[in-house]
């Protein structure tokens, strides 16, 4: 990885282009000054653009009030009526209230989220803005672990393990997939 970062450098150092837009806005001084500075952002901003690889949707439903976690979890399976409930991973988590998350992975490319969120609000019984959809190719990894129950943020933590005990008191999976 560090021939990499050096070979970005590099190239950056040696790019006409670059050189030229630098003279244009700043002086030649300041460029040998910047680029150490931002070699490894630059370099991040570039290993993300290759790994834009899964394309996927990230859906939160938060449900009805009063509705119980089982009856939810029902509605939230009865999606699979829709043929854009397909390859997808999903769970029920109670807190801060009641809500699914769903990962739809390798979505039709035809598929768009008002779609989604018309159906599912309909179907599950919610007014469309309590229905979050965005389609996303990157960070997909981040978005399944968060799915499965693996936070990472510190302050998510403490609730995921409410969770689990809400789910077993409820007889609920902690993750499905269809």
């Amino acid at each position: 990885m560090s021939e990499f970062k050096i070979s970005v450098a590099e190239m950056l150092k040696d790019s006409d282009f670059m050189r030229k837009v630098v003279k244009q806005y700043f002086s030649e001084e300041y460029f040998e000054e910047w680029l150490p500075k931002h070699t490894r952002k630059l370099n991040e901003a570039i290993e993300r653009q290759n790994t834009r690889t899964m394309k996927y949707y990230w859906i939160k439903i938060s449900s009805p009030k009063d509705m119980e976690p089982l009856a939810f979890l029902d509605k939230i399976q009865g999606l699979q009526r829709y043929a854009w409930f397909k390859n997808v991973v999903y769970n029920i988590e109670f807190n801060p209230h009641l809500h699914s998350h769903i990962l739809i992975r390798q979505p039709s490319s035809s598929l768009r989220p008002a779609r989604i969120i018309e159906q599912a609000s309909k179907w599950v019984g919610v007014e469309p803005n309590l229905v979050y959809c965005r389609y996303f190719n990157h960070s997909y990894e981040n978005r399944y672990n968060y799915v499965l129950g693996n936070k990472i943020p510190e302050h998510k933590k403490e609730l995921v393990e409410q969770d689990k005990m809400d789910r077993h008191e409820h007889n609920i999976e902690n993750y499905y997939s269809a």
